[in-house]
């Protein structure tokens, strides 16, 4: 240490002989579809351009609220003790449902989310196409969080576009350690295995691992927006628009309409309950078994036989089902990715754990690109990804009594590299980690005694 002699200013070089970190990245839900608008607070266009919102009013402010219905018909069966409605849709539905989706995303927990708007709105019974929501996701290219990524219009795509955007989706998660979040094509009580069976033919992808599908859609408590002027009433056999009636009557039936539920896919409310789950326990924690909010029940009842073929079929592709249990309500009964039979990468929230181990890993070697190849450096970078790798074992995510139990760190010569490595200026890091898997079957064997004790 220099001696100060005398007054003056004094510059002393120190060496820094602290452990390089990891940085945490943050798990980001990202949501693409069609919008009202999409301007920014200047008035500037953010089509395509993801766009972070933390409140159903904040995606109000830049990107619109539902697009309006235009072939409501509420059919009146009324008599003289009682009012008696069926509403439904006389001709095309919007195919737009990002904003209901997004709704119950804020419903069931998330606290944000990133919106990318892929175009306005299409006239009601016109064509969206594979084509623009490829273009959205380009943009997320430069995003560097851990994405969880969910497109809810797909299933409104034709058969040929939505099976094309299911495999982009998941091979940029593949490529970007992002996760989907997918919905199955349209289906009802009666033909739904067989829209299960050409789903798992025809969604041909090698990077199944990087997704989960989730079944079926619900109805919520979401109601419609709706073109008044387009509302038609059927009563005694005739057609009349809502404006001809009185006040009274047309409250009465905006009512009813309030009360004719939307019906949306559920991965929207599942983003929400898996973020909310990141925030509250970790990307690790399975988010099965929790209740979601606003979904008053399943388009589809499931039965635990229902649920057989399509969940625990470890040959196919595992569909993760939505079930109502009474006074559970309804919940998300499973956590398996598209890639069922690789033990590996059964449950997707090992494989969500593993994509942000490998991405923040991978982002913090950077600093290492000049370093020099030798010990020093190796040590280094065993010392950074222990410590890493610690945190996650000490909140949890991995098993084992001790640290060593639960993951293993190796760099150096002959461990993870060669002469001709060296060489060649390469580094070469290995991790192995232990994570906590899901408990989906529970044993419990019963004893009963008899006789005295």
């Amino acid at each position: 240490m220099a001696k100060w002699n005398f007054p003056g200013v004094y510059i002393e070089e120190l060496k820094n002989n602290l452990i390089p970190t990891v940085k945490s990245l943050e798990n980001t839900a990202v949501f693409l579809g069609y919008s009202e608008k999409c301007q920014n607070e200047n008035a500037q266009s953010i089509q395509n351009i993801p766009t972070e919102i933390h409140s159903i009013l904040e995606f109000e402010k830049f990107f619109g609220t539902a697009q309006a219905e235009k072939n409501l018909v509420i059919h009146d069966f009324s008599n003289s003790g009682e009012d008696r409605f069926q509403v439904c849709f006389s001709g095309a539905k919007s195919k737009h449902n990002l904003f209901y989706s997004v709704k119950l995303f804020f419903e069931n927990g998330g606290n944000s989310c990133k919106i990318i708007s892929v175009g306005l709105f299409k006239e009601i019974g016109e064509t969206i196409t594979a084509n623009d929501f490829k273009t959205g996701l380009e943009a997320l290219q430069s995003e560097n969080g851990t994405l969880l990524i969910s497109a809810p219009e797909s299933q409104n795509l034709s058969e040929t576009d939505f099976y094309l955007l299911q495999q982009e989706l998941l091979e940029f998660c593949e490529i970007h350690r992002g996760f989907a979040i997918l919905d199955l094509p349209k289906a009802t009580e009666d033909n739904y295995p067989n829209i299960i069976t050409d789903y798992r033919a025809k969604l041909n992808s090698n990077s199944l691992k990087f997704g989960a599908s989730f079944f079926p859609s619900v109805e919520t408590s979401c109601s419609y927006r709706y073109d008044e002027s387009a509302v038609e009433i059927s009563k005694n056999g005739f057609f009349h628009p809502l404006s001809s009636f009185t006040n009274t009557q047309i409250s009465k039936y905006k009512n009813a309409i309030d009360h004719f539920s939307v019906i949306i896919p559920v991965g929207g409310a599942v983003m929400g309950a898996i973020m909310k789950n990141d925030m509250n326990i970790g990307i690790w924690k399975a988010p099965a078994v929790v209740a979601l909010n606003q979904v008053i029940r399943p388009e589809i009842s499931m039965t635990d036989s229902d649920q057989q073929s399509v969940n625990l079929n470890l040959s196919e592709k595992p569909i993760n089902c939505i079930r109502y249990f009474a006074g559970r309500g309804n919940l998300i009964w499973g956590s398996r990715t598209l890639a069922g039979n690789e033990i590996e990468w059964r449950y997707f929230p090992i494989r969500r754990l593993a994509n942000k181990i490998e991405k923040e890993i991978q982002n913090s070697l950077h600093q290492f690109s000049l370093e020099e190849n030798n010990v020093k450096t190796w040590s280094k970078i065993k010392s950074m990804a222990s410590d890493y790798l610690y945190r996650f074992w000490n909140s949890g995510a991995l098993m084992g009594a001790k640290p060593e139990h639960a993951y293993l760190v190796l760099c150096g010569l002959n461990e993870t590299m060669t002469e001709q490595d060296i060489a060649a200026g390469r580094i070469v890091l290995q991790i192995g980690i232990a994570p906590v898997r899901p408990a989906e079957f529970i044993f419990l064997h019963c004893s009963v005694l008899t006789g005295k004790i």
